[in-house]
């Protein structure tokens, strides 16, 4: 939270007359990594000391684990032109009038630049950023400010207790090995450390992706591997599903291995055309093909869960009878 001099000792002068026990450190955004996260965090006046908003709201939440307050300046739609007062130019031309017709809940989002080089957002632009780019929010509040012009965003972290990503990539049969955890199979919960147990829930990368509500605090997710090739996304650090990692408090990962040759035929036989295979199954089978593609797929997403803090689990799918295995032997299982 940002405090002038006058605050700060107003603030801090309050915590010791009530002996709230608080400490305050003085630096910006860019200090706080090693104090962080904390449970709320308030920032006022953003789009004006920033130049780069959409990083800094990015490196916000990531600071935050309960709620974080943004306070952000809306696009302007009474100005009609050009004032030397203000420095400020009406951007949206003859749409202007029509947006300003509209309740602000309905107001598309917008993001525009004023001739002093400040960011102006509507909050639907807010919401529809954090929806498609962060998995860890799990709702936005828009809260018009007493202050023409402004808005509060109050941004609400998802709470899980428990994440296990059942992972591997597309056709080794992830979706089929989540069923089987949810029912009573004694067994294949042994193997992989699952803690049976209530409030568990159970969804795809695609549904988490699509918007589908998590109602629980412990979720297996299945996540597929190759995400973000077949995306084109710059690695796993760009998927929007997996920033739910960041709010569980314990995380594990599944990692399904089998050699290339059987997760194509596997792809082959589930098709709902095996004379004639779905372009997908064909395209993924040529990539799986490529001469080292496949294991560097598993070496990637190892390295990236090994630096979020997860513990994985390596279990060998070849055949019908599941069973753990060591990183060395699930390496060498599909060279």
């Amino acid at each position: 939270m940002d405090l002038d001099e006058e605050r700060l000792a107003v603030a801090v002068k309050k915590a010791s007359a009530e002996n709230v026990n608080i400490e305050f450190l003085r630096g910006g955004i860019k200090d706080c990594d090693d104090f962080a996260p904390f449970d709320y965090v308030v920032r006022r006046q953003m789009s004006q000391s920033s130049r780069d908003p959409i990083a800094a709201i990015h490196k916000l939440i990531d600071l935050t684990k309960r709620k974080l307050i943004l306070e952000l300046e809306d696009v302007d739609l009474s100005i009609v032109k050009f004032s030397k007062k203000t420095g400020r130019r009406a951007l949206l031309g003859a749409w202007r009038t029509i947006f300003k017709l509209l309740p602000a809940r309905l107001r598309p989002g917008i993001l525009a630049v004023d001739s002093h080089g400040k960011f102006l957002m509507t909050g639907n632009w807010v919401k529809n950023l954090l929806r498609a780019q962060r998995q860890d929010v799990d709702r936005i509040e828009i809260v018009v400010s007493d202050r023409p012009g402004r808005y509060f965003a109050f941004v609400y972290m998802r709470r899980l207790t428990d994440l296990l990503l059942v992972s591997g990539p597309a056709g080794i049969g992830k979706s089929h090995l989540a069923r089987r955890l949810m029912p009573k199979d004694a067994e294949l919960k042994r193997l992989v450390g699952f803690d049976d147990g209530e409030d568990w829930q159970t969804m795809g990368d695609v549904a988490l992706d699509e918007g589908v509500k998590v109602k629980a605090s412990r979720l297996v997710l299945e996540y597929n591997i190759w995400r973000p090739v077949e995306r084109n996304w710059d690695g796993y650090g760009a998927d929007p599903v997996l920033t739910i990692m960041r709010v569980a408090e314990a995380k594990k990962v599944c990692l399904l291995a089998a050699p290339k040759e059987v997760v194509i035929e596997r792809m082959h036989a589930r098709d709902r055309s095996p004379s004639s295979p779905s372009a997908k199954v064909e395209w993924l089978a040529r990539e799986y093909s490529l001469p080292g593609r496949y294991r560097k797929l598993y070496e990637r997403w190892i390295y990236y869960c090994k630096a979020n803090g997860c513990d994985i689990t390596y279990l060998d799918v070849a055949s019908r009878r599941i069973k753990v295995i060591s990183e060395d032997a699930a390496l060498k299982l599909i060279a």
